[in-house]
């Protein structure tokens, strides 16, 4: 049987108790705050993607363009590496002040670099649709959570101090 410490069981509990709790409010029918947030990240994504070219229209949750258009849904709209995130942060055990510092940083930091993993995925996906499949379906989610993980890591050495 494995010797696991009293301190990294409570930390797994947490953990696990976040991930699973997001997961189940995800599954909640006709979710208001996900529509919401899948909207106001279709409508922050089209304002970056006119800074650089002026012509994108945000309908909902889609962002449209003269050729192409990108609809946010769930599981584009970046909240599970934020997820894998914020759990570390309130399973950690920390004051409340370095809590709310890395909640409060870790959202706006991760919400910005999706923003700009849209905005990238809608340029390329203009261009070439079968780089976009590959940078959409595998290599930009996982360079998300890699820094998401990296942050975590940051974070609790900072927490640690």
């Amino acid at each position: 049987m494995y010797n696991f410490n009293k301190k990294y069981n409570l930390f797994l509990l947490k953990y696990i108790a976040v991930i699973v709790s997001y997961y189940l409010i995800i599954l909640i029918p006709n979710n208001f705050l996900l529509e919401q947030y899948l909207k106001s990240t279709a409508f922050f994504s089209s304002i970056i993607i006119n800074w650089f070219s002026g012509n994108v229209s945000q309908i909902g949750d889609v962002i449209v363009g003269n050729d192409f258009s990108v609809q946010i849904s769930f599981g584009c709209e970046g909240t599970e590496p934020i997820i894998l995130f914020l759990a570390g942060v309130i399973a950690f055990e920390t004051s409340k002040k370095k809590k709310l510092i890395g909640i409060s940083l870790g959202i706006i930091t991760l919400y910005i670099l999706n923003l700009f993993r849209i905005v990238i995925l809608f340029f390329v996906g203009s261009k070439d649709l079968a780089l976009f499949s590959a940078l959409h379906d595998v290599y930009l989610q996982i360079i998300l959570i890699v820094i998401a993980v990296f942050m975590l890591l940051l974070w609790i050495n900072y927490a640690k101090k």
